[in-house]
């Protein structure tokens, strides 16, 4: 069996992938590197993350949570096994949703700059566990300034704001209205061509918020900041008290003139103990289809495959290779056979329990109408059967909280809903089925977890949902 997996992948490619487990401390329950990265520059990366968190707390407006979820990031040192993993060529990393602890997958920019754009990921992490909903641009400006923040061990300072990344810097893009900025919108509909306008935008206008002018201007565009942030109607120009013109005159105008940095104190690190093994042939090809599940999940359905055919009697594989092919609708019938072996193997297998109650639910993942009622509820045994076996499934957990909302029991869904949002506080379909949920019960923080579906979701009809359910929410609370 071994020699069959051995033919799956170039033995070099093997050979190059290792994992780095740092334990945890007293801010992130844990730290997990896997990556091909040559050993000293994983080692390097870890210890700049350890500094880097530092930076992120200091440009968090407000109270800031200091214990952070277990933290996953999957790190490909070339761009050319990025972009045949996660079928994506015009971003180099992403935050992986869904899933019950953070994964950030990060690919680099024309095999180098893998270092920038790991602490752009993790300034979105930071953010997406805090008890508020940062807006787009702030997230993706804050994300592109500090991802050039210089680290010096030594002096343990880090100096931050007085440059951008240089690939940003090589680029003209037209730039955004401020007021098209500043609009909540999510960014994935936009043309590709605009995107690089609107991350430079994002990042000249955070610069301008924490470095232009004194001590006194930058505190009260801090207060004005956090003011935006409690509530959204208050525009940010307003707060600040000027128009949306004059505001991105200023704005401009500061990030077209010499720009001193912000220095940040840094924590002594200490040696970064790590433990250190490799992947082996099986572990890289979960590795790989995990991560590609979601970006690509055709991708992904086809190293299930490989896995299946090398390990036949794994249950956990079928039921995995069947949720690949549920991504197309095109795919239900080899989505239903490669369940249907799942069940034949180990019908008691958590995963193959769960991929049974998606697939009874599969024509209406977002309908709570009366015509859907009853696949729910059909949904339920088997759910409530894998939490039997795994209490802390994260799938059957979420799903199960879906199937109790939907089937008018808000107040018994809130329970699991909750769960799963400490386990994955940046998702958006958690946060939109709990936000939905405390909506109906009454419960003022809906709004947040609403917006945050709206902004993070690459779904339109999640984003439709959750927007509709906060303007109910709105104008109940008007009338």
């Amino acid at each position: 069996m071994l020699c069959c997996l051995c033919l799956l992948l170039p033995a070099a490619a093997l050979a190059d992938w290792q994992r780095f487990t740092q334990s945890g401390n007293t801010e992130r329950t844990g730290l997990t590197l896997v990556t091909d990265l040559p050993a000293a520059q994983a080692r390097a990366l870890v210890a700049q993350l350890n500094g880097f968190d530092a930076v992120t707390r200091h440009f968090i407006p407000g109270p800031v949570d200091q214990t952070l979820p277990e933290l996953r990031l999957v790190v490909f040192a070339r761009r050319a096994m990025f972009e045949k993993v996660v079928n994506q060529r015009h971003f180099a990393a992403y935050t992986q949703p869904e899933i019950a602890s953070t994964t950030l997958v990060v690919g680099p920019e024309d095999d180098h700059n893998v270092v920038e754009n790991t602490l752009h990921e993790y300034v979105h992490y930071r953010l997406r566990t805090q008890p508020i909903a940062f807006p787009r641009w702030y997230e993706e400006g804050l994300a592109v300034m500090l991802s050039a923040a210089e680290l010096d061990a030594q002096r343990q300072q880090a100096r931050v704001g007085h440059r951008l990344p240089a690939q940003m810097l090589l680029v003209n893009p037209a730039l955004p209205t401020m007021k098209r900025l500043l609009t909540p919108i999510h960014t994935k509909p936009w043309p590709k061509s605009r995107l690089p306008g609107f991350y430079k935008h994002s990042a000249y206008l955070v610069r301008y918020l924490w470095l232009a002018g004194g001590t006194d201007q930058i505190s009260r565009r801090q207060a004005a900041l956090q003011a935006h942030l409690a509530d959204r109607d208050q525009a940010l120009p307003e707060l600040l008290q000027v128009s949306h013109t004059e505001l991105t005159r200023q704005v401009r105008q500061f990030n077209h003139s010499s720009i001193t940095p912000i220095t940040i104190d840094v924590p002594e690190q200490g040696e970064t103990q790590l433990e250190i093994e490799p992947l082996s042939q099986r572990e890289l090809l979960e590795l790989k289809a995990q991560t590609a599940e979601l970006p690509n999940p055709g991708y992904a359905a086809a190293v299930y495959r490989r896995l299946t055919r090398a390990y036949p009697g794994e249950a956990a594989y079928w039921a995995a290779l069947a949720r690949s092919y549920s991504f197309s609708s095109r795919a239900a019938g080899k989505a239903d056979r490669a369940l249907a072996e799942a069940v034949r193997l180990q019908p008691d297998h958590p995963e193959v329990l769960v991929q049974q109650a998606a697939a009874m639910v599969r024509n209406c993942p977002l309908d709570p109408s009366l015509r859907c009622l009853p696949a729910w509820r059909a949904a339920s045994t088997p759910l409530r059967r894998a939490l039997q076996s795994n209490p802390s499934h994260f799938r059957a957990i979420l799903w199960l909280g879906t199937l109790e909302l939907y089937a008018g029991n808000p107040g018994s869904a809130l329970n699991y809903l909750r769960i799963a949002h400490s386990r994955a506080p940046w998702s958006p379909r958690v946060n939109y089925h709990l936000g939905e949920c405390l909506r109906l019960v009454g419960n003022p923080r809906a709004a947040q977890h609403l917006q945050q579906a709206i902004w993070w979701s690459q779904d339109p009809d999640l984003r439709s949902l959750a927007s509709a359910a906060l303007d109910l929410m709105r104008n109940q609370n008007r009338s």
